[in-house]
């Protein structure tokens, strides 16, 4: 493999002996690739000569187990130590401003780091997934630190921002989390007096944003404290040992993905000051029972992720009766947009009233537990990705009155095993793709167009089509499905 690389990039000058890299004297540039994954690699001297390592130089070595970075190193790619598992020690030379995008990420062996007082700034993902790193000194010099620096880092147990950070990325526009998401171990947080940007007032064990009272890190001794306004996205997201919190009624926002992976929280009061929910607030929360959504709330965003995704152990989502925007009427356990009638949110325990028009977008998607669901005759439309990743789902009936599903409402559920289609529906787009155990589908009359709907449906048996419907089918199913289809009995006229 390393031989590959060296190949691929003219690379013969650099040689791996005994374990040891070999970087002739008088190298100014170590280029692109040189040692990539050179499993062999256990040890190399990089000479002074040396002033610029290019990205994904020594990207996955695994056996490389300590490292000295001479000061004559300005010039960073990206990845460069990428997952080097073995690697336990690093010195950072003392001139660095910039520890670099994804640099020590998965490293996971990495104990003992350097780092010089001249730094200003830790890049996304510098450190992401480095579970052996059980403390890290930020030196007071640290103006930013960008998302997922430290994700996943669940041996850290405690971290102080120093006075001179002036910027913590809290969401990046691709995505990205507040870089201390999933330390889920974290039981000490504090922001250094002198900072004028962020603070961890009365003691909190957060990051708040002190001119706008933002709370934008959390872990599970944080207490918030009442002049918070705001509980910003993936704030407490990785919190596994999290199980209990009071938001103060000061709080009118819940940002995405706040609680997220909170995996031992079993129930939360939302206060009758929120206003604002965001996506997936409760994703991979699987020992959450209960949510109470209050009156004060009126927006609800889903249109990402689902609210209640993995949430396997949620039986009870009520809508407080006086909420003139959302209800959970007939005790369906489920969130249902008052005005359009649109359920946009339900749970393995919901029932859907049939006063439902519409089964909005995510609204059961990746919702463990669910097994079966009735959908009634009230329901027209079944939004995208509706379903989708409803692992425990084994059998679905889709009414006639439906004529309108949404791209991939059913995909990926590993457990169906029967679907029925009763209505004119004007198309089937990807429908059911990724169902490994679909064995039986049954279509009625007036199925318009059907686009990969049944993709990588391996045990499909038997696809059941009206009387003398079998022809307009072949028009629109693979014809490596033809053999499957099945013509039913005419049905019998009812006697007047």
């Amino acid at each position: 493999m390393c031989q590959v690389n060296r190949l691929r990039n003219n690379m013969a000058k650099y040689e791996v002996k005994d374990g040891v890299g070999i970087i002739p004297e008088g190298t100014t540039i170590i280029e692109k690739y040189a040692f990539q994954d050179c499993t062999d690699l256990t040890s190399v001297t990089i000479p002074d000569t040396v002033t610029t390592i290019d990205s994904y130089a020594f990207f996955g070595c695994t056996g490389l187990t300590s490292l000295v970075i001479p000061s004559s190193v300005k010039g960073l790619g990206k990845k460069i130590f990428n997952g080097c598992t073995g690697l336990t020690s690093v010195t950072i030379p003392p001139n660095w401003k910039l520890i670099a995008e994804e640099l020590f990420a998965d490293c996971t062996s990495l104990k003992n780091i350097t780092i010089p007082s001249t730094l200003k700034k830790i890049d996304k993902c510098a450190f992401k997934g480095c579970t052996g790193l059980t403390s890290f000194t930020f030196p007071d010099s640290l103006e930013e630190i960008h998302d997922r620096a430290f994700l996943n880092c669940v041996g850290l147990t405690s971290i102080t921002i120093p006075a001179s950070t002036k910027y913590i990325d809290k969401l990046s526009y691709n995505g990205g989390e507040q870089p201390f998401a999933g330390c889920s171990n974290l039981e000490s947080i504090i922001v250094a007096d002198g900072n004028k940007q962020y603070d961890s007032r009365d003691n909190c064990n957060a990051i708040i944003e002190t001119a706008n009272n933002n709370l934008i890190a959390g872990c599970k001794n944080t207490i918030i404290p009442t002049s918070v306004t705001s509980i910003e996205d993936f704030a407490f997201a990785g919190c596994e040992e999290l199980k209990e919190l009071t938001i103060p009624n000061s709080v009118t926002k819940i940002g995405k993905g706040a609680f997220a992976g909170c995996k031992s929280l079993t129930s939360i009061t939302i206060p009758n000051s929120v206003e604002r929910i965001f996506d997936f607030i409760f994703w991979n929360c699987p020992t959450l029972t209960h949510v109470t959504i209050p009156a004060s709330v009126g927006v609800i965003y889903t249109d990402v992720r689902p609210l209640f995704g993995h949430c396997k152990a949620l039986e009870c989502v009520v809508v407080d009766e006086n909420n003139t925007t959302y209800d959970s009427r007939d005790n369906c356990n489920a969130i249902i947009e008052t005005e359009t009638n649109t359920l946009i949110a339900g749970c393995p325990s919901t029932i859907i009233p049939e006063s439902v028009i519409k089964i909005g977008i995510y609204s059961f998607s990746c919702c463990t537990g669910l097994k079966g669901i009735t959908i009634p005759d009230s329901v027209t439309e079944i939004e995208k990705f509706a379903f989708d990743y409803c692992r425990d789902l084994e059998s679905v009936t889709i009414p006639v009155s439906v004529t309108n599903i949404g791209y991939g409402a059913f995909n990926n559920c590993p457990a169906l095993k029967s679907v029925s289609i009763l209505g004119p529906v004007k198309k089937l787009e990807s429908t059911f793709s990724n169902c490994e155990a679909l064995e039986t589908v049954t279509l009625g009359a007036g199925i318009k167009t059907i686009d990969s709907a049944f993709f990588m449906c391996p045990a499909l048996k038997v696809i059941n089509v009206p009387a003398k419907k079998a022809d307009y089918y072949k028009k629109r199913l693979p014809e490596e499905l033809h053999h499957l289809i099945v013509e039913l009995p005419p049905e019998k006229k009812a006697k007047k």
